[in-house]
C-alpha cells in the first residue's frame, strides 16, 4: 500500500518525485503528481479493503464447506513467505539498484530538499488515508458501501465495470481487427486465389492443347511440315502475300 519501510513506498515515491519534476509539452508535472497521487491513495484503499475483507471481516463460507479449509502445505507458504520478506525489505537496497544501473540510464538529477520532503510526506498522507477509509468502510461501518453504491448507482456501475474500458477496447480494437481479417480473408479467398487459380487453370489448358502438337513422333512433325508449306504454297498461289 505504499507505507514506510516497506518497500512500496520507496518505489511510489520515486515516480511521485520524479512525476512531480517532469515537464512536458502536453501535461504538466504537477498534474502528472496528482494523478499519480490519487492512483496512491486507491492504491492503499484498495489494499486495506483486501486485508479487512479478508482477516478482520466475518468468513462468507458455506458452513458445509468450513471444514475443507486448511492451510498450505510448507512447499507453498515457504516461497510465499520469502517473496514478502523480500519484498517488505527490497526497497531499503533501492539506491543500491540505482547505482548499479546508473552506468547504463546514467544518474538522475537529485531534486531539491524541499520538494523530495513534500512529496514523501504527500505520498505518504494519501497512503494513510486510502487505508483509513477503507478500515472506517469495511470494519467499523461495513453497511455504508452498500448505501454509498445504491446512491450513486451509475457511478457504482462505471467503477464495477472498470470505467466500461473492456468494452471500449472490444468494440474498437478487437472487432476492428476481426471484421478487417474476415475481410482480408474474403478477399484472399475469393479473388486472389481465384485469379492465381485461374491463371494457372489457363495454363494447364494451353499447355494441353499444345501437347497434341509436340508428340515427339518425328512423322507427324513431317506431316505437319508438309501441310504448312502446302498452305503457305496455296496462299502465294491464290495472290497473297510475297
Amino acid at each position: 500500500s505504499g507505507v514506510w519501510p516497506l518497500s512500496g513506498f520507496f518505489s511510489k515515491d520515486e515516480i511521485l518525485l520524479y512525476a512531480r519534476l517532469a515537464q512536458t509539452p502536453l501535461v504538466s508535472g504537477k498534474t502528472l503528481f496528482a494523478a499519480g497521487l490519487c492512483a496512491a491513495f486507491l492504491t492503499a484503499f484498495y489494499m486495506g479493503r483486501l486485508f479487512v475483507m479478508t482477516f478482520l471481516g466475518t468468513c462468507r463460507v458455506e458452513e458445509e464447506k468450513k471444514h475443507h479449509i486448511h492451510e498450505s502445505p510448507w512447499t507453498m507458504t515457504g516461497p510465499l513467505i520469502l517473496l514478502a520478506v523480500l519484498a517488505a525489505g527490497a526497497g531499503a537496497g533501492m539506491h543500491r539498484f540505482e547505482e548499479f544501473l546508473a552506468p547504463i540510464f546514467g544518474r538522475p538529477e537529485h531534486p531539491p530538499e524541499a520538494v523530495k520532503h513534500f512529496v514523501m510526506a504527500a505520498s505518504l498522507a494519501a497512503a494513510f488515508a486510502g487505508l483509513a477509509l477503507s478500515f472506517i468502510l469495511y470494519r467499523l461501518n461495513p453497511a455504508l458501501p452498500g448505501k454509498i453504491a445504491a446512491g450513486a448507482k451509475w457511478m457504482y456501475a462505471a467503477v464495477a465495470n472498470k470505467f466500461y474500458v473492456d468494452e471500449i477496447y472490444d468494440w474498437t480494437v478487437v472487432r476492428a481487427v476481426w471484421l478487417a481479417g474476415v475481410a482480408s480473408f474474403a478477399v484472399d479467398k475469393h479473388l486472389i486465389d481465384r485469379a492465381v487459380n485461374w491463371t494457372g487453370g489457363g495454363v494447364k489448358c494451353g499447355g494441353f492443347i499444345l501437347s497434341f502438337l509436340q508428340t515427339g513422333n518425328v512423322g507427324s512433325y513431317a506431316v505437319w511440315f508438309l501441310i504448312g508449306v502446302s498452305a503457305l504454297l496455296a496462299v502465294m498461289a491464290m495472290g497473297g502475300p510475297g
